[in-house]
């Protein structure tokens, strides 16, 4: 009889722990874990686990690995009437703790959300009145940066950027400010532009940590600057405006160039231009007026060198010098290809013009009732002369045409018109027929100014 009864025993003993097997093997998660050195994984997917059972006056610990920063998204579903979960870092110290209480039927769900470095972290649950036999459901979603957090930088170990490079970075829960450090070798001016996500600072210090410019705007996230800067060793800090504040951003320091359109000013040359084509190397401009008010002798420079870039000086905007009576000379440099409607019209004292070897186009009214001017020299490349260029040149005697190119299309009407009664035109020898056909239509005297070769 006693032997039945053990036997009896033996076999219920043996279907509970066959049941307790089969009800272990069946959760997503395991139940226990133990402690934070044999934590078990929790997959960072975004799928809710398993019910798990939390043991009496026991706690349960899980684990997850990221290999770059970004945010993580935890959630605890609770069945009990108050659960308490934590998430630890590598070292075990506690980041934060939510609290959710609920009860089978109606169970409630807390959420932690943190931006994380890269590394291992933990997470606990327990009761918190140390029940057993109450569930729970955990949730983690790992959303990556794409970036590897600057958890060791500072002022005194900054990152090195350089001019015009982009840096992008992303502050965490244990990385709340980055540090950068960048040499400006050329004087000049600075544009620094400043993208974040959440509520971040920027700020740019000179070597001695002195504050030169703060980046942080309210309703935007995007924040620029222009600020001249020396040569020298700048430091820049970027922080959230909280400690907790994290998340990613990108921050850059150019050199501030003149855009197409931009007025510039040289104080060598004491003139204005305007850029036809910007960049650091190979721009462009044209050149505007002077303004040091009227000259008595001007040159239009090749090139001109403003905020240590150089440009090429290509063109003379329209109306100019129009109305200087005190320009007397006038030397336009080599680069010009063009010179604009009313460049120098009514120039009424303007004896000497020298024209640039590439200019090509000649505008309307240029040279208009200059009628100083004696003799003029038109370049080889000119393709085009606006309508009544030399109109009222009445002292224009000389006129050295080089040009072959000149067609009764491509010069406007009365370009020649009222220059002096006797003037001679000279011509290349291979145009000299053509340009005796058309050139009389164009307001010479074919009577008593003579085209020769």
């Amino acid at each position: 009889m006693e032997k039945m009864r053990f036997q009896k025993k033996w076999k219920r003993f043996a279907c509970l722990l066959f049941m307790m097997a089969v009800f272990m093997a069946s959760k997503a998660i395991p139940a226990y874990a133990g402690d934070f050195t044999t934590a078990a994984t929790l997959p960072t997917n975004g799928t809710w686990s398993g019910k798990c059972e939390l043991a009496e006056k026991a706690t349960d610990y899980y684990k997850f690995t990221i290999t770059t920063a970004g945010e993580i998204d935890l959630k605890l579903m609770s069945y009990a009437h108050l659960l308490t979960y934590s998430l630890y870092d590598s070292n075990f110290d506690p980041i934060c703790t939510a609290r959710a209480g609920g009860s089978e039927n109606s169970p409630e769900t807390k959420t932690i959300n943190q931006w994380l470095s890269q590394g291992t972290y933990y997470v606990s649950v327990s009761s918190s009145y140390g029940n057993g036999g109450i569930s729970y459901k955990l949730y983690a979603s790992f959303a990556t940066s794409g970036l590897t957090a600057a958890d060791t930088d500072s002022y005194d170990s900054p990152q090195i950027m350089k001019v015009n490079s982009k840096a992008a970075g992303v502050l965490t829960y244990s990385n709340n400010v980055d540090w950068y450090t960048v040499t400006i070798s050329t004087a000049g001016k600075y544009q620094h532009f400043f993208q974040y996500s959440d509520s971040f600072r920027c700020y740019l210090y000179d070597a001695n940590l002195s504050t030169l410019d703060t980046l942080f705007r309210y309703g935007t996230n995007t924040d620029t600057q222009e600020i001249e800067l020396k040569p020298g060793t700048y430091y820049i800090k970027i922080n959230g405006y909280t400690p907790s504040i994290c998340g990613t951003y990108t921050y850059q320091l150019v050199e501030s160039l003149p855009a197409k359109g931009d007025i510039l000013t040289d104080s060598k040359t004491q003139a204005h231009y305007k850029v036809t084509k910007a960049g650091k190397s190979g721009g462009t401009v044209t050149y505007q007026n002077s303004i040091n008010g009227m000259k008595p002798s001007i040159t239009i420079p090749s090139t001109v060198k403003i905020d240590n870039i150089t440009y090429k000086v290509t063109g003379i905007a329209p109306d100019a010098f129009k109305g200087n009576s005190m320009l007397k000379k006038v030397t336009i440099g080599s680069n010009v290809v063009s010179i604009g409607k009313n460049a120098f019209r009514g120039c009424r004292k303007l004896k000497t013009l020298k024209i640039g070897n590439n200019v090509t186009s000649i505008g309307d009214d240029s040279f208009h009732g200059c009628t100083s001017l004696k003799t003029v020299t038109i370049p080889s490349k000119v393709a085009k002369i606006g309508k009544q260029t030399f109109y009222g040149c009445k002292k224009l005697k000389t006129l050295k045409i080089n040009t072959k190119k000149l067609t009764n299309k491509n010069v406007g009407n009365k370009a020649f018109a009222k220059i002096d009664p006797k003037a001679k035109i000279k011509v290349p020898a291979s145009c000299l027929k053509p340009y005796k056909k058309f050139l009389p239509k164009k307001g010479l005297n074919g009577k008593t100014q003579k085209i020769l070769k």
